[in-house]
């Protein structure tokens, strides 16, 4: 189980390096959080997540990863459990660095619990959609889940004007609520519900692959 572990994490470590000069560049031009910041670093969680699971799934697909796999002495339980307990702790280590990192600016406590509490939700977030990653490229394939993925994003990417300029109101009532709901945010409800949902991902994910 490590050695797949170590495997994977292999890209992700890859792509954690960004974080550094980024943590610097905002220890260096701010005294203070702001919306920035937080905003930026729950999105680069996002991508480094959910980046590597694609990277790692295209060398899977280009070198036959899993068919060489099949012929050593590991389950497809395992494989898949190693998949996502990286992933899985990855997200965990990004939103411990955030929080910690979030300590050394001059913030009000409200500041700083809104912003903690986006990370933990990018953290949460990022790793549902790692997971649903996996499942979609184990049931279409690599090359047709990036297409279909592409075409997706175009699609959602022509919402976001549409509502700022349609519901602006609405908008700007739903981030009022939003702040409240994070400052406010129980994170162990949010980590063992999200915990319940990444389980039930990744055993689906086995079976998907187990018959593949």
């Amino acid at each position: 189980m490590l050695y797949l572990m170590q495997k994977e994490i292999k890209t992700y470590l890859l792509y954690l390096t960004l974080l550094i000069p980024l943590a610097l560049y905002w220890l260096l031009s701010r005294d203070t959080l702001g919306v920035l910041p937080p905003l930026v670093q729950g999105l680069m969680i996002t991508g480094l997540t959910v980046i590597p699971v694609i990277a790692n799934e295209q060398y899977e697909d280009k070198h036959k990863g899993y068919d060489f796999m099949r012929i050593l002495p590991i389950k497809t339980g395992e494989i898949i459990a190693a998949k996502f307990m990286t992933l899985c702790s990855v997200a965990a280590i990004l939103v411990l660095f955030n929080c910690l990192f979030f300590s050394f600016f001059n913030n009000d406590a409200s500041t700083l619990a809104v912003s903690r509490s986006f990370i933990l939700l990018s953290a949460l977030a990022s790793t549902i959609i790692g997971a649903i990653v996996y499942i979609g490229i184990f049931l279409l394939g690599y090359t047709i889940f990036l297409k279909v993925t592409a075409s997706l994003m175009i699609i959602l990417g022509m919402i976001p004007p549409l509502i700022l300029k349609y519901m602006r109101p609405e908008l700007d009532q739903a981030i009022t609520n939003a702040l409240a709901f994070m400052e406010n945010l129980s994170w162990l409800k949010a980590i063992g519900i999200t915990l319940i949902i990444f389980i039930a991902l990744s055993v689906l994910a086995t079976l998907i692959k187990k018959n593949r």
